[in-house]
C-alpha cells in the first residue's frame, strides 16, 4: 500500500512540475508576442493584395471609447496615415449596462475614427466580434469574400500571442501591431493581471471548439473589469 502511495504522490509531483514549467513556456511566449508586436510592423504580400486593419473591440462607456480602446483606435489611425493599408476594419461586441443604455463597440470605434480624420469609406465593420475568436473568424470571412489580406491587427500589447495563435488556427495571414502607450500596459499591476488573464485564455482558446464556442461576452466582462478598476486604484493613489 505504501509502495502505491509513494507512486501516487510521485506522480502528482511529476505532473504538478510539469504544469508549472508549461506555464512558465506559455508566460514567456505572450511575453515574447507582445514585445514583438511593439515593433515596427513588416507586411509581406503578392500582387493584387489588399492589406487591411482590423481593431480589436475594447471596452466602451457612454462617452465613448476607454482609454485603452483610444490607444488602440490611435495606433490604427497612425498605421493608416503611414499608408500601410488602405482599410480599417473595426470588430466588437455591444453590451446592456446597468442603466439600460446599449454600449456598442464597433459603433463608437467607427465614430472616433470618422471625427479624427480618417474618412469614412476608409472604415468597415467586422462583424461579428464578441470575442477574439468571433472577430478572427470575421477576418477569414472577409478575406474570402473581398479578398482583404494580409491583415495588420491591432490590439494592446498583451494581446498579441491570443491573435496570432487563433489567426494561425484559421489559416489567416496576420501581423500584429501594438501602440506603446496602452494605459493598461503601463501600470505595472494592472499589466501582470492582463498578462495573467491572457495566459488563461490562451490556454481556454486551445481547448476544442465545442468547449470554447460557449464563451459569451458577459462571461468575460469580469476579466475586462478588474484591470480597468486596478487602473482607477492606481490613479488614485498617486
Amino acid at each position: 500500500m505504501s509502495a502505491v502511495r509513494g507512486h501516487a504522490r510521485g506522480a502528482a509531483l511529476a505532473a504538478t512540475v510539469v504544469g508549472i514549467g508549461a506555464g512558465v513556456v506559455l508566460v514567456g511566449r505572450v511575453v515574447w508576442a507582445e514585445r514583438q508586436a511593439l515593433r515596427p510592423p513588416k507586411l509581406t504580400g503578392g500582387p493584387g493584395d489588399r492589406a487591411a486593419i482590423v481593431v480589436f473591440g475594447g471596452q466602451t462607456e457612454p462617452t465613448g471609447p476607454s482609454e485603452e480602446l483610444v490607444s488602440r483606435l490611435s495606433h490604427a489611425q497612425a498605421l493608416y496615415e503611414q499608408g500601410l493599408a488602405a482599410t480599417i476594419v473595426v470588430s466588437g461586441g455591444s453590451v446592456v449596462d446597468d442603466e439600460g443604455r446599449t454600449l456598442d463597440e464597433a459603433a463608437d470605434m467607427t465614430t472616433w475614427l470618422v471625427e479624427h480624420g480618417v474618412p469614412a469609406h476608409a472604415v468597415m465593420l467586422g462583424l461579428p466580434g464578441d470575442n477574439t475568436r468571433q472577430t478572427v473568424a470575421t477576418m477569414a470571412r472577409i478575406t474570402r469574400e473581398i479578398g482583404l489580406r494580409p491583415w495588420l491587427a491591432v490590439s494592446s500589447p498583451y494581446h498579441a500571442r491570443r491573435i496570432r495563435d487563433e489567426a494561425g488556427r484559421a489559416g489567416v495571414d496576420v501581423v500584429v501591431s501594438c501602440p506603446h502607450d496602452s494605459p493598461e500596459t503601463l501600470v505595472p499591476r494592472v499589466h501582470r493581471v492582463r498578462l495573467l488573464s491572457e495566459v488563461v485564455a490562451t490556454v481556454y482558446y486551445m481547448l476544442p471548439t465545442l468547449v470554447t464556442s460557449r464563451i459569451s461576452t458577459s462571461a468575460g466582462t469580469w476579466r475586462h473589469s478588474i484591470p480597468h478598476r486596478l487602473a482607477r486604484m492606481s490613479d488614485q493613489d498617486r
